[in-house]
């Protein structure tokens, strides 16, 4: 039953990504890999990754504030 299932999703899978039309950004890929060495050097100094995580983290905070403050709301604890 499992392997009858993956293969399914398999094939589905491999008949969207034939139907799909190939990437416009292709022929761009090979200059990126040019300044792969220049943005190592400037994620070096200025973290992007860390720096998305901290917002992601800010983002989730904010938003379960509002849904804290609105549950409240709803149920007359908070003005």
């Amino acid at each position: 039953m499992y392997d009858l299932l993956a293969s399914f999703v398999s094939g589905l899978g491999s008949y969207l990504v034939s139907v799909l039309p190939t990437s416009p950004f292709q022929q761009f890929i090979p200059s990126l890999s040019a300044m792969q060495t220049g943005l190592h050097w400037l994620n070096w100094f200025v973290p992007f990754g860390s720096m998305l995580a901290i917002m992601a983290v800010w983002l989730v905070a904010i938003a379960l504030f509002y849904l804290w403050k609105s549950l409240a709301h709803w149920i007359g604890i908070s003005d």
